[in-house]
C-alpha cells in the first residue's frame, strides 16, 4: 500500500475530486486532524464544505423512490436484500441528467401524499364517528331533538358498568324517572334518562353513583338520525376508497418513473460526496492537499489521471510513525468469497496475517454439517445460481453460499440426508441403493458418531488456530512469545489427549506416562512462564495458574462449543422428515391431496432451507469469530474503501477511456 499526496490548484480541485471518484483507486485520509494540521490550523476549513440544495434535492429524490417504490415492480426479499442494481453507460447516465427534470415527479408525489393524508384523516374521522354513533342505531329520531326542555331534563348518555343499570333502574323506581336503555352490552348500557327539572339533584345523585357518562351529540357535530348518519358516513367512506383508487393509478403513473429518479439519485448523492470529501483536504486561498493511500498495482493508474491536469502534483510519500494503511485483501477466486466473513469481523492490520484463507474449508465443512441434507444443498445451489444472474457488481456472499451448498451436498450424502427421509418414501428402489452406497453413517442411528465428528472437527479447528499462532510469532521472530505461547499449549493440551488415548487403550499404554510427562512440562511452563511480564515471582505464579486454568478450561469449552454442528444438523434432518410425514398424511385425501401434498412439500421445504441457512450461516460465523480467531487474530486494521461513486440502484459502467 502507497502513501500518495496529491496538490492541486484551487480551480482544478472540483474536476481532480471528480477524476478520483470516478477512477475509485484513492483512499482518502481526513487530514484534519493530521500532525500538519496541527501544525498549520489555518490550512483547515472553519466551515465544512456543503451543497445546502444538494443536500435537499438528494433527500426529497429518496423520499420519492420510497413513497413511489409500494406502486413499482416489487423485488424478491434476497435481491433486495443483496442489493440488485440496475446497469447503465455513460451515454445514458448522460442523457438521463440533461433530459429529465425530477422536480414535477417530487411535487407530484408530495401532492399525493398530502391528498392521501387527508383522505387518511377523513376515514379516521369517519370510523371514529361510526363507532361513536352505533349503539345508537336504534333511535328512531334525530339527535338534536335528543335534548332538555325548560320543564325536563333529557340525558343521553352510557353506564359503563354491566350491572350499573340495574342499579341506577332500583335507585329512582321511586322518583319521577323515566330510562330508555338503548343498546345493552355486557360491559355497558347506552340509554337516555328523562325526569322532571324539579327532581335533579336526586336523580344526578343516583346517576353519580353508578358512574353514568353523559353525552353530548352536539359536541360531535351529530345532527340527523343515527341509521341515516350511519348509512350517509358509509357513503362517505365509499367515496373516500373511489378517490384512493384513482390517487393509487396516479401513483402507478407516477412509478414509471422510478428508474430515472433512481438515476438521478445516484447521479447528485455522487456529486454531494464530491463536496463532501473536499473537507477532509488542506487548503490555502490557491491551493489545496489531498492525502491518501493507493495499492501499489493501482499506482500507475492515479498517476495517469493526475498528469491530465497541469496543475495537480502527485507525490509518494512515507507513513507517520505508527500509522497504520488500511487493508486489502488479496486472495485467490476460490478463497475471495470467503472475505465476507474477515470483513465482517475486522480487517487484519499490516503486520498481521490475513485469516481468510485460513477459514475458508472449515467455513464451508460447518455449513454444510448444520445443514446435512445433499436435496438442500443442491436446491440452494439452484436459487443461488438463479440469484447470480440477476445480481451485479461482485456476489462474494452468494458465492460463499455456493460453496456452502456443495459441502452441503457432500455432507447430506454422507449422512444420507436427502429432503429429510423422502427417499425412503418413494417407490424408486434404485434410488435407496444409491443412497445406501453413499451413507457412512446414520445421525438417527448413531448420533454418538456424529457427536464425536463434531468435537474432533472443534479440537482440530481450535488446535489449529493455534498452529497459526505459533507461525505467526515465528514469523515476526517473537521468539519469547512463540516458546511460552502457542508452542506450551499446543504440547500441554495434545499430550494431555494422547496420555488419555493411552489410558483408554486406543494408544499403546506404555505411552500414557510419556506424554503425561510432557503435559507435566508444558503445565510447568504455563505457569512459570505465561505471565512473565509480572515482575513479582510470587504474583507471577499466581497469575500462571489462572492463566494455565482458565487457558485449558477454555479450550476444552471451546471445543465442545462445535456440538451445534451436530445439534443444527440434526434438527434440520428431523423438520424435514416432519414435513415428509405431514405431506404423506395430506396426500391420502381422495382427489386433491396429491396436489395438496405437492404444494405443503414445496412450501415447507423451502421455509426449512430458509431459516436453517440462516442458521447456518450464524452459527458457523460465531464459531469462527468466537472460538477461532482469538487464537491468532487481532483485527486491528482499517477496511480500504476508495473514494468511488457509492450508489445504491445503479453500476455506470465506464468507457476504457477512463
Amino acid at each position: 500500500m502507497q502513501k500518495v499526496s496529491l496538490l492541486a490548484h484551487r480551480s482544478d480541485q472540483e474536476e481532480l475530486v471528480r477524476q478520483l471518484q470516478n477512477d475509485g483507486l484513492l483512499h482518502i485520509s481526513d487530514l484534519r486532524e493530521s500532525p500538519l494540521a496541527e501544525d498549520f490550523p489555518d490550512l483547515v476549513a472553519e466551515e465544512e464544505i456543503t451543497d445546502e440544495s444538494l443536500e435537499e434535492l438528494c433527500s426529497q429524490l429518496a423520499w420519492t423512490i420510497g413513497s413511489l417504490s409500494q406502486f413499482g415492480p416489487s423485488e424478491g426479499f434476497l435481491q433486495g436484500f443483496l442489493g440488485a442494481r440496475a446497469v447503465l453507460d455513460e451515454q445514458t447516465l448522460e442523457h438521463t441528467i440533461s433530459e429529465h427534470d425530477p422536480a414535477p415527479v417530487i411535487d407530484a408525489s408530495r401532492a399525493l401524499e398530502r391528498s392521501h393524508a387527508e383522505l387518511r384523516s377523513r376515514e379516521t374521522h369517519l370510523h371514529a364517528q361510526m363507532e361513536f354513533l352505533l349503539p345508537w342505531r336504534t333511535l328512531d329520531v334525530p339527535l338534536e331533538q335528543v335534548a332538555s326542555t325548560p320543564h325536563t331534563t333529557i340525558l343521553p348518555g352510557v353506564v359503563p358498568e354491566a350491572g350499573g343499570i340495574d342499579r341506577l333502574l332500583s335507585s329512582v323506581a321511586d322518583l319521577p324517572v323515566h330510562i330508555e336503555v338503548i343498546e345493552r352490552t355486557p360491559e355497558s348500557t347506552h340509554c337516555i334518562v328523562c325526569f322532571p327539572a324539579t327532581n335533579k339533584d336526586p336523580v344526578e345523585e343516583a346517576l353519580a353513583a353508578v358512574e353514568f357518562e353523559r353525552i353530548d351529540f352536539a359536541a360531535h357535530d351529530l345532527v340527523g338520525n343515527p341509521r341515516e348518519l350511519l348509512a350517509d358516513y358509509e357513503a362517505q367512506l365509499q367515496e373516500i376508497d373511489e378517490e384512493r383508487e384513482k390517487l393509487n393509478a396516479t401513483a402507478l403513473e407516477l412509478a414509471d418513473n422510478l428508474p430515472t429518479l433512481k438515476i438521478l439519485h445516484d447521479h447528485y448523492q455522487s456529486r454531494l460526496n464530491q463536496r463532501r470529501i473536499q473537507n477532509l483536504a488542506l487548503s490555502t486561498r490557491e491551493s489545496a492537499l489531498i492525502v491518501g493511500w493507493t495499492p501499489q498495482s493501482t499506482y500507475s493508474r492515479l498517476e495517469r489521471s493526475a498528469e491530465r491536469f497541469p496543475h495537480v502534483s502527485l507525490t509518494k510519500i512515507d507513513p507517520e510513525p505508527g500509522e497504520r494503511p488500511p487493508t486489502v485483501l488479496s486472495n485467490r477466486s476460490p478463497v475471495r468469497p470467503f472475505e465476507v466473513v474477515t470483513e465482517l469481523y475486522g480487517m487484519p492490520h499490516q503486520r498481521e496475517l490475513d485469516p481468510t484463507p485460513f477459514l475458508a474449508p472449515f467455513f464451508a465443512l460447518f455449513f454444510g454439517l448444520c445443514l446435512t441434507d445433499a436435496g438442500y444443498g443442491i436446491l440452494l445451489a439452484f436459487l443461488v445460481f438463479l440469484l447470480m444472474r440477476k445480481v451485479q457488481g461482485d456476489p462474494k456472499l452468494l458465492k460463499l453460499l455456493l460453496w456452502g451448498a456443495a459441502a452441503t451436498v457432500v455432507m447430506g450424502a454422507i449422512t444420507g440426508g436427502w429432503f429429510g427421509d423422502a427417499i425412503d418414501r418413494l417407490p424408486f428402489g434404485f434410488l435407496k441403493i444409491m443412497r445406501n452406497r453413499l451413507r457412512l453413517f446414520d445421525p438417527f442411528e448413531t448420533p454418538m458418531v456424529f457427536f464425536g465428528i463434531s468435537v474432533g472437527l472443534g479440537y482440530i479447528h481450535c488446535m489449529f488456530g493455534r498452529v497459526i499462532e505459533l507461525y505467526d510469532t515465528l514469523r515476526q521472530r517473537r521468539l519469547q512469545d512463540t516458546l511460552f505461547g502457542p508452542l506450551t499449549w499446543i504440547v500441554l493440551i495434545n499430550s494431555i489427549l494422547l496420555g488419555v488415548l493411552a489410558l483408554v487403550g486406543l494408544l499403546p499404554e506404555s505411552l500414557a506416562r510419556p506424554f503425561f510427562a510432557v503435559a507435566f512440562l508444558g503445565m510447568l511452563s504455563a505457569l512459570i512462564f505465561s505471565a512473565r511480564e509480572e515482575p513479582n515471582p510470587v504474583f507471577r505464579i499466581i497469575m500462571g495458574g489462572i492463566n494455565f486454568y482458565m487457558g485449558l478450561t477454555g479450550f476444552v469449552g471451546d471445543t465442545l462449543s462445535y456440538v451445534r454442528l451436530m445439534a443444527l444438523g440434526m434438527v434440520t434432518a428431523g423438520i424435514a422428515m416432519a414435513f415428509n410425514t405431514i405431506a404423506g398424511m395430506i396426500g391420502d385425501i381422495p382427489i386433491v391431496g396429491i396436489v395438496l401434498a405437492a404444494i405443503v412439500l414445496i412450501g415447507a421445504h423451502h421455509f426449512n432451507l430458509a431459516i436453517n441457512v440462516l442458521g447456518a450461516f450464524v452459527h458457523t460465523l460465531r464459531l469462527q469469530f468466537v472460538e477461532f480467531f482469538p487464537k491468532f487474530y487481532e483485527a486491528g486494521g482499517t477496511i480500504f474503501r476508495p473514494f468511488a461513486r457509492e450508489a445504491k440502484y445503479t453500476i455506470v459502467q465506464r468507457s476504457s477511456e477512463h
